[in-house]
């Protein structure tokens, strides 16, 4: 699928230029394709076990984070582009009235503008959080040193984790835990 979408798409370069995510799936969809990222991944030769040791997780600076994190950092980290695509995936994406919960999160999550049950933002300063519009509640925790979410098993629709995983000094335990708060059929994204 997504190389039928791929080649259509490497056909008419132009169309492409300026599109966003939302545009790429109405077009799918009107050439006949499924979501195009149903089968991105289909194929990836995965390792069978956790690749990495803890020395490949080994941080430049193992400074406490709670150190940096201490002042609000008031900023955009990524473009005005970005942002736009991501809103639009999660439109596509988000069911009305789900549960989210946003890891890594700070003062914006990129949330489309749709009523959400519950939009529960984790991170690591709390007058960041607490500018987050778009969250009903928050969170503060450092997952680096416990990478356990403060959750109760199947609690979200969909987690989400957007330009923060490379933080993260124990991805698979949060990941693990993630599984964990998803409710069955939720999606991690």
């Amino acid at each position: 699928m997504a190389k039928a979408l791929r080649s259509w798409l490497l056909a008419f370069p132009v169309l492409a230029v300026d599109m966003t995510v939302k545009d790429l799936l109405r077009l799918a969809e009107t050439v006949g394709l499924q979501n195009p990222s149903d089968d991105l991944l289909r194929g990836v030769p995965w390792p069978v076990a956790w690749p990495l040791t803890a020395r490949d997780l080994q941080r430049m600076d193992e400074t406490d984070d709670a150190v940096f994190y201490s002042s609000a950092r008031l900023v955009k980290h990524i473009d005005d582009s970005a942002i736009r695509s991501i809103k639009d995936y999660y439109q596509v994406q988000f069911q009305p009235s789900s549960a989210v919960l946003d890891i890594c999160s700070s003062w914006v999550s990129h949330f489309p503008e749709m009523h959400l049950a519950r939009a529960v933002g984790l991170g690591m300063n709390a007058e960041e959080l607490a500018q987050n519009q778009q969250l009903t509640e928050f969170v503060v925790k450092d997952l680096n040193k416990d990478p356990s979410l403060p959750f109760h098993d199947n609690d979200f629709d969909t987690v989400v984790n957007v330009v923060s995983v490379d933080y993260l000094a124990h991805p698979l335990e949060v990941f693990r835990d993630i599984f964990r708060v998803l409710k069955p059929g939720g999606m991690a994204r």
